[in-house]
């Protein structure tokens, strides 16, 4: 278990720390020695990074904290150009000093990206690549998971799931965020670790996890030409591929004898069948 200190919350950097403390404090009298502690997380990382370095300044302080953690909405500043926004997370790795990264919450909320648009959920899956291989996150977490909205347009890129007023309230995917976030998740099991994997393409944005003798690799491509792919260095046969698209939801097959990853294609090759 994780507690947070706040939620985007802004105080001078006295009190953040003195809370890391009393709450440190108060968890170990209560007997919960076990549970961990993140940081105050803020809206921006640039904001988060600061914070940081600020309860960096205070040894008692840090050493309460178990986790670094902000959320990412300033991602949305960089949407026409991904790779400016490393930049930062780069400068969020080393403030954290070694504390693993909590990405809290993960969400386009800017009225320019609220629509229902597989394009704005593919950009979800960069930032999704550039918090595992660049902050090496422990977790990703979407906001919301589940939200009830009178504008459908809303839940396109605030939710995952929405319930649907006309079968009985049974929650329904709101939006392509689900199926992009599901690429990152039917195939990697508590347990597996990140491992080293590079791609002779910068277009071709791969993350692989291996443990418990499985391994997983997930492959995006934002180039505009079809990928064709060799792999090297595999331990085990895949089991299965899983392609995730503007028409493809999660869609399972055999592994081909030629593996090829279409523009703006997710695709998974995993020893493990998903559920």
């Amino acid at each position: 278990m994780i507690v947070g200190l706040e939620n985007e919350v802004s105080q001078p950097p006295a009190v953040f720390n003195a809370m890391a403390v009393a709450v440190r404090k108060a968890l170990d009298q209560a007997g919960f020695t076990q549970v961990k502690i993140h940081m105050p997380d803020a809206p921006y990382m640039i904001q988060g990074t600061q914070r940081a370095l600020d309860l960096r300044k205070d040894p008692a302080a840090w050493r309460a904290v178990d986790y670094s953690a902000t959320h990412e909405y300033d991602f949305q500043e960089y949407m026409a150009n991904p790779d400016m926004y490393d930049a930062r997370m780069k400068a969020m790795h080393e403030a954290a000093d070694g504390k693993p990264y909590l990405a809290t919450e993960i969400c386009f909320n800017d009225p320019h990206y609220q629509e229902l648009s597989y394009r704005i959920a593919f950009q979800a899956a960069q930032l999704y690549h550039k918090n595992l291989t660049i902050l090496d996150a422990e977790a990703l977490l979407y906001c919301w998971t589940i939200l009830d909205v009178e504008q459908p347009s809303f839940a396109g890129s605030r939710a995952l799931i929405a319930p649907d007023r006309t079968k009985g309230w049974v929650p329904v995917p709101s939006s392509f965020e689900l199926r992009v976030l599901g690429a990152y998740s039917r195939h990697i099991l508590k347990g597996m670790k990140r491992v080293g994997v590079t791609a002779s393409d910068p277009n071709l944005l791969t993350t692989a996890f291996a443990g418990n003798g499985n391994e997983t690799l997930v492959m995006v491509n934002r180039g505009t030409t079809a990928q064709k792919i060799t792999i090297d260095g595999a331990s085990h046969p895949w089991a299965e591929m899983e392609r995730t698209g503007l028409e493809e939801v999660n869609q399972v097959s055999a592994v081909p004898d030629q593996v090829v990853v279409k523009p703006g294609e997710i695709v998974v090759l995993s020893t493990i069948k998903a559920e």
